[in-house]
């Protein structure tokens, strides 16, 4: 689903009370091992995540 800038707005919207300095957070497709995502916010930094697969163990018979 891909919806513009004012209309996530207008959507979040309807749903909660958005007040200054609150932050939508969007995504695209699911992320995949060895993606990264990032999030820049303007005179305050990056967020930088790094995914990685999940190992899970295996109970030794």
């Amino acid at each position: 689903m891909r919806i513009d800038v004012p209309g996530l707005i207008e959507h979040v919207s309807a749903a909660f009370r958005l007040e200054a300095g609150d932050i939508i957070l969007t995504q695209r497709a699911p992320l995949a091992h060895g993606d990264r995502g990032e999030i820049e916010i303007t005179g305050i930094g990056i967020l930088r995540n790094h995914v990685r697969r999940e190992v899970r163990a295996v109970a030794m018979r």
